[in-house]
């Protein structure tokens, strides 16, 4: 009988060591998390996941600070990979399926992938910062509309921070709407008057310069050899000409795409400074 009882206390004391163990790695990880040593925090995290002593608290929280480690150290390519390597795990609480959803959208905006970001932030329904995030990832699209709609909403937010944050982020939208743009098909319909003037209205004046010089030369060859009558060479630098200004038509139309992207990007990155730690005030 007295075996039996030693073996048991034993056996007690092998378990609180097992979980004191589990308990002093998650505090240093949370430790090296808290220092910025991210990558050393995820090793300590997965370590203890691995010791399978961890109760379901414990292993959710492991599981999220490993999310939080890859998105602060800049890795979200790895912080997407591991958020879906663990969708459909019984294991996770609401809230953690909330978190991952969240910075899933967080990497994806980080990575220039705002359409990817908005499907992971719409997945969070009833989450406002999830809304909010949804909503600023729509900025990036150029969807004002959708953006306004989403901020006038959350404007009346119990939540004073997104509140506020939401009335500003309306007026941001407002006032791009009235951004002004270049028109892609006058663009293109100007160069087709006169080859490059298209580029020269969306203000790409190197380039205007040099298809006006090009179709020119071309256009005054074909006619040159036309007038000598060399009319194989002719008829083959007119098929030339044609391409080079049906091109500097297209051209025309795609630079002033790019010019209105350009001059959008730029008032977004100016206007969002405001919000260099967006991502961290509502990451946490």
């Amino acid at each position: 009988m007295g075996n039996i009882k030693n073996i048991f206390l034993l056996f007690l004391l092998i378990l609180v060591y097992s979980f004191s163990y589990c308990s002093d790695n998650i505090n240093f990880a949370n430790y090296l998390f808290e220092k910025g040593e991210y990558y050393r925090a995820i090793s300590e995290y997965h370590r203890s996941m691995f010791s399978n002593k961890l109760s379901k608290q414990d292993s959710n929280h492991c599981i999220v600070q490993i999310t939080k480690c890859n998105y602060s150290g800049e890795n979200y390519s790895e912080s997407i990979s591991w958020n879906n390597s663990l969708e459909n795990k019984s294991i996770l609480t609401e809230k953690t399926t909330i978190c991952l959803n969240y910075y899933s959208g967080l990497s994806y905006l980080k990575l220039g992938y705002p359409n990817s970001a908005i499907l992971c932030f719409s997945k969070n329904r009833n989450n406002e910062k999830s809304l909010l995030m949804c909503g600023i990832s729509n900025l990036y699209l150029y969807d004002w509309k959708k953006s306004n709609i989403i901020f006038e909403r959350l404007t009346t937010s119990k939540d004073i921070n997104i509140s506020n944050d939401a009335i500003k982020l309306s007026l941001l939208t407002t006032e791009a709407t009235y951004l002004s743009n270049k028109n892609p098909i006058l663009a293109g319909i100007l160069s087709a008057i006169i080859p490059g003037s298209g580029y020269a209205y969306a203000k790409h004046y190197q380039t205007a310069f040099s298809s006006f010089l090009l179709n020119s030369i071309l256009i005054g060859t074909s006619y040159e050899f036309q007038r000598k009558g060399f009319k194989f060479a002719g008829g083959t630098t007119l098929l030339l000409s044609f391409g080079w200004y049906m091109g500097n038509i297209l051209g025309s139309y795609k630079s002033a795409i790019r010019y209105n992207n350009k001059i959008r990007q730029n008032y977004l990155n100016q206007e969002l400074k405001m919000y260099e730690n967006y991502y961290k005030k509502y990451g946490n």
